[in-house]
């Protein structure tokens, strides 16, 4: 059993399989000798959940002592938050979640990825270009990790940050630039198109540089969301938008699905046909397969280019459980007046 990253993650939602578990299991917080052993039989039960739901099919094909035995070992137990399992054929890793989710076992068509999303887009790529004394460091940070590309006591600094970041970075990829204003002013003059994000040097000042990258990892993907939702009704005013079940399943289909906004709080149980966008909706307890209507909405957008938001009830756009941006809606400001420096 692998530890899966973000980059993996996304793969296996891009390749539904023959056989497809989601197991999520919260953190107990309490302590004591028996926690161990109580993390370790609820993971079971939930497994021989999954495992009740299988047809005799997908259980010729599932090697299940390797897993009881990966289970039984506790390597996956942390302090805090989930843990999430995922099986896919052959194919089966396990990864931390920062939150606390409620007990779930899923099998399905799909993996249930919902729980996921916020993880995902956390683990985003973008670059960080540090000016200190010793002169200019430039940073690539992707779901696999945080490296040094280049460095630099160059005295002419704009020209190495402007060649590096144009070789390794695209124009959408943030960069943040932690410098004087002076320094800042003038490399975006030189790359006027990119996305640079200037934060003052002090931000790092007695910082362990990597609890660092991992703070700005979070910090930044709520700004994507804030982002978002304010993009959502600047589009409802231009009659972009949609939160009709079923004309967002057209709309998915179609890949014209630019955001996709889902309650995190809420489950539609049912079947979603990818290749004509009907669906039924049914009670959990009547199938044996357990299909989440909105996860599977949300795979088929991801699986169309489009971008997946969950958010909380409180923080939904609309009252229904899922709505989205359609077509090309783009904000022009809204760098100006979320990411001003």
């Amino acid at each position: 059993m692998i530890q899966l990253n973000a980059v993996q993650v996304q793969k296996m939602i891009a390749s539904p399989e023959f056989l497809n578990i989601s197991i999520y299991l919260p953190m107990s917080s309490k302590q004591g000798r028996n926690r161990r052993a109580l993390l370790i039989s609820r993971m079971h039960s939930l497994l021989n959940e999954a495992i009740r739901r299988l047809t005799a099919t997908q259980k010729v094909n599932f090697y299940l002592e390797s897993l009881r035995s990966w289970i039984d070992t506790g390597e996956w137990i942390q302090e805090t938050g989930s843990v999430c399992v995922l099986i896919q054929n052959n194919m089966r890793g396990f990864l931390h979640l920062p939150d606390s989710f409620p007990e779930l076992s899923v099998v399905s068509d799909s993996l249930h990825i919902k729980p996921l999303i916020s993880h995902i887009l956390t683990d985003f790529e973008y670059g960080v270009c540090v000016q200190d004394d010793q002169g200019l460091k430039l940073y690539k940070h992707t779901p696999r990790g945080t490296q040094l590309i280049d460095r630099s006591n160059s005295k002419e600094p704009y020209r190495f940050a402007q060649s590096i970041i144009v070789s390794n970075f695209t124009r959408l990829t943030p960069i943040f630039i932690i410098s004087d204003r002076s320094f800042f002013s003038g490399l975006r003059e030189k790359l006027p198109g990119n996305r640079l994000i200037r934060m003052h040097p002090s931000s790092i000042l007695n910082k362990n540089f990597n609890q660092w990258i991992a703070d700005l990892s979070h910090e930044w993907s709520e700004r994507l969301i804030v982002e978002s939702v304010v993009s959502y009704r600047l589009a409802r005013d231009k009659g972009m938008t949609e939160a009709q079940f079923s004309e967002l399943c057209k709309h998915a289909l179609d890949g014209t699905i630019r955001t996709l906004f889902v309650n995190e709080d809420r489950h539609i149980w049912g079947v979603l046909d990818r290749k004509t966008g009907q669906y039924r909706i049914h009670r959990r307890s009547d199938q044996s397969q357990n299909d989440d209507l909105l996860d599977d909405l949300a795979e088929l957008v991801l699986s169309r280019g489009g971008k997946v938001v969950t958010l909380p009830q409180g923080l939904m756009p609309e009252t229904s459980p899922a709505c989205a941006i359609i077509g090309s809606f783009v904000d022009r400001n809204m760098n100006s007046y979320l990411f001003a420096s």
